[in-house]
């Protein structure tokens, strides 16, 4: 349902600058991740990718450049930075 609701407001004309994707839990936060990786580049800030590393799942670098840059955060994260 995420990746539907990211392509209609990409098709309603708002950016990937525009979004954040917040979800409450890590395992989420990994899936939504590796799905949006297909046609975004899915940024998350430090303290979700350290969660991350430290729940066992590695991290790649990302492809930064060619697709849209997409937020995606759990809900206890800081969106400031």
């Amino acid at each position: 349902m995420i990746l539907k609701l990211v392509k209609y407001f990409g098709q309603q004309g708002y950016g990937t600058k525009e979004m954040v994707v917040l979800t409450p839990y890590l395992g989420q936060l990994r899936a939504l991740r590796d799905a949006l990786k297909k046609d975004n580049d899915p940024v998350l800030n430090d303290l979700d990718s350290h969660d991350l590393i430290s729940a066992g799942v590695a991290l790649g670098p990302s492809g930064k450049g060619k697709k849209n840059p997409l937020r995606i955060a759990t809900i206890g994260t800081d969106l400031t930075s």
